[in-house]
Parts: structure tokens; sequence; C-alpha cells
């Protein structure tokens, strides 16, 4: 399977997780896979495996603005930096 393939398999199924951790987070927090932080490091090593297009570097910036959304999980101010940067990074990449 193409490194393209795998990036959108392993996309697909954190976007999955992420609408159970909404659902769940305020009750179910012992579990280390109901921790958004498990699920940001695991959107960082997906998005190193494979070359990003435009598309999918929206996904992973769209992905991780949904767990910063997460209620009782809330952003910290250097994850909301970090998020800035790499949108910076997407735009000035589109512009050239």
């Amino acid at each position: 399977m193409s490194a393209f393939c795998q990036l959108e398999r392993e996309l697909a199924h954190i976007s999955a997780m992420i609408v159970l951790l909404r659902d769940r987070m305020p009750l179910d927090t012992k579990s280390p896979v109901m921790d958004p932080a498990y699920w940001r490091a695991r959107i960082r090593n997906a998005a190193t495996q494979a070359t990003l297009d435009g598309v999918l570097q929206q996904r992973v910036i769209d992905l991780i603005a949904q767990l910063d959304a997460i209620p009782g999980a809330p952003a910290s101010r250097m994850r909301k930096q970090r998020r800035s940067r790499a949108k910076s990074r997407v735009v000035q990449k589109r512009d050239e």
C-alpha cells in the first residue's frame, strides 16, 4: 500500500476517534487512548510518513483544531501558537 493510502487511512481512523473523544471526553479519561495528546502525536507521526499536498495539510490542521475544541481538553497557548505557525507555512507553500 502506498504511503499516501496509509496516511489517508490513518487520518480517517483519527477522525473517527475524535468524534468518539468528543462524545466521551468528560466521562472516560483514564485510558491513554482517550487522551487528545495521544491523537495529536498520532497526527504528527502520520504527517511525517508521507509528503503532504495542500488538501492533506489542511486536513491535518483541521484534525488538530477539532482536538483542541473538545470540551475538557483545552488547547495550551503553545499548541495554539504551533497551529498558527503551521497554517502560515501552508499559506506560504501555496503562494510559492
